[in-house]
């Protein structure tokens, strides 16, 4: 079951922590000693099941040893994934999967389209 509070930038930091991690060759044990958690929080942490804190991000960019550049990406994305969601302006909640779709259309930098034919059946006239 997926969590309706994925965010993209939850997901994204999520990702990025889990390959930071394997590219130092680290386990989740070692992960979850320094944020005295278990080895579950952190798979939960990877797979964007459930948020991190700043401070526990901080802690594990610490222990991976990320440079600046990733860690000031990573602190900002983390804090944009955890700010509340506004109510859609007709009253009730924006549906998760709608939430998840606007989220990676807010981050989006550009729209690729490819097609199979030669003209694009959009561009197609009589």
């Amino acid at each position: 079951m997926t969590n309706p509070h994925r965010s993209a930038a939850r997901i994204q930091v999520a990702t990025t922590l889990r390959r930071l991690r394997e590219d130092r060759g680290l386990l989740r044990e070692r992960a979850a000693a320094v944020l005295v958690c278990t080895t579950t929080k952190i798979g939960n942490i990877e797979t964007a099941a459930s948020g991190v804190k700043q401070a526990e991000l901080e802690k594990l960019l610490d222990l991976y040893e990320a440079d600046d550049a990733t860690r000031e990406d990573l602190l900002g994305l983390n804090s944009e994934a955890n700010r509340r969601r506004p109510k859609s302006k007709l009253g009730g909640q924006i549906s998760p999967w709608l939430r998840r779709i606007l989220d990676v259309e807010a981050i989006a930098t550009e729209v690729v389209y490819s097609s199979f034919e030669l003209v694009p059946a959009v561009l197609q006239t009589e």
